[in-house]
């Protein structure tokens, strides 16, 4: 999505979609089918209820409460606001090295929380 400019994100992704179908079966590629019994055990986890999800996103915010700032800033910025590792350095001040180890570290940390608040 990133390499193209998508004004129409339903036509784009019908056109994508439709085309990648005719490559598979240009390359003769033989498709394994799931039976809709399978496919639906999966939906909880694939399609989270709005309940869940919710208490997704305040636990997350949550554990982002305890990062130390310098990794909240730098995390945020990264996954929230798609931004890239020069565009973070630029915009807090902090060397590329810091911003890497800032993100690294919030992530590591962001999933020792969940999983502790998961274990609850």
């Amino acid at each position: 999505v990133h390499q193209h400019e998508v004004k129409q994100f339903r036509s784009w992704l019908y056109v994508l979609s439709r085309n990648y179908c005719l490559m598979q079966l240009r390359a003769g590629k033989k498709m394994e089918t799931v039976g809709i019994d399978d496919f639906m055990e999966f939906a909880p986890v694939l399609h989270p209820d709005t309940e869940d999800r919710e208490q997704a996103m305040q636990a997350l915010e949550r554990c982002m409460e305890k990062l130390t700032p310098a990794q909240q800033q730098s995390v945020k910025l990264f996954y929230l606001d798609e931004k890239c590792y020069k565009e973070v350095a630029d915009e807090t001040g902090f060397s590329m090295n810091e911003v890497k180890s800032y993100i690294q570290n919030g992530k590591r940390n962001l999933k020792i929380c969940l999983e502790k608040n998961s274990e609850r």
